[in-house]
């Protein structure tokens, strides 16, 4: 059974050398970097995030981001996967339909790009109540033909002709731009969860790190990601030093953990 849970950056680790190739060329299409580093950026440029499991692996990451135009609220909703997920289509497609349903309450309406390539997007979203709004020939990093998607939420409009014509009249969503000092905590995050043996090397970039970070000018939606993603090195960092490793009682490690949350607490408020 498919267990659905808030998303961890950890997770993109896991999940990055199992991705589907049609979502890691979407990924990059968004943001050349390695897929971990593209997931974890997709989890900071969401509202909210989730993971999908099963049996204790993280089959896929999903999530929405808010935003207004025209007045409306638009959620724009993404969904990255290994190809185990698809095999589950029966359950898929029952559940991602509650799941939408729900997401689709906080919006006027959901919104999107997916790569016109990428068929398994393209039937899941179909069976998940989306519309299709338009092709684009060229889009992304890569050029490649995307087709934009929609639903409206029927509670708040008895019919989507206003808001088809709004999404019409914008330009097509494009992922937002990750601050240089949050980059640079994905990378190290990256290389820790992946190896823990990394631990050494982490401490030594966060000095630096911290400072960015605390003088970096980050929007809400990018200071809340960076707190969990500080929370989470944190508690890696925490576990290494009471394993055998470079990180020995006596080393600096608990302070630097003490310090990756003090800058945490500050980027909250």
């Amino acid at each position: 059974m498919l267990v659905i849970r808030p998303a961890r950056f950890a997770d993109a680790v896991q999940l990055a050398p199992g991705l589907r190739l049609e979502d890691t060329l979407e990924l990059f299409a968004a943001w050349p970097v390695p897929a971990d580093a593209g997931l974890m950026y997709c989890l900071l440029d969401s509202d909210r995030a989730f993971a999908i499991d099963e049996g204790g692996r993280t089959l896929a990451l999903w999530g929405v981001a808010g935003g207004l135009a025209g007045g409306l609220e638009l959620g724009v909703p993404w969904l990255l996967a290994a190809p185990g997920l698809f095999r589950r289509k029966r359950e898929l497609v029952v559940r991602s339909r509650r799941w939408i349903d729900r997401l689709l309450l906080d919006y006027d309406a959901l919104t999107n790009l997916t790569d016109a390539g990428n068929l398994t997007h393209l039937r899941w979203l179909d069976r998940c109540g989306f519309r299709w709004l338009r092709d684009h020939a060229a889009h992304g990093r890569l050029g490649r033909a995307y087709r934009e998607f929609y639903r409206v939420n029927a509670r708040r409009h008895s019919t989507d002709v206003a808001v088809r014509e709004l999404l019409l009249a914008r330009a097509a969503p494009a992922p937002a731009g990750i601050a240089a000092p949050l980059a640079r905590a994905v990378l190290l995050a990256c290389g820790l969860f992946a190896d823990r043996g990394r631990a050494a090397a982490v401490l030594d970039e966060l000095p630096g790190l911290l400072l960015d970070l605390e003088g970096a000018t980050l929007r809400p939606r990018k200071r809340r990601g960076a707190v969990t993603l500080l929370g989470e090195l944190a508690t890696v960092l925490a576990a290494a030093e009471t394993a055998p490793s470079p990180l020995a009682a006596g080393s600096p490690a608990r302070a630097w953990c003490r310090a990756l949350l003090e800058v945490a607490e500050v980027l909250a408020l």
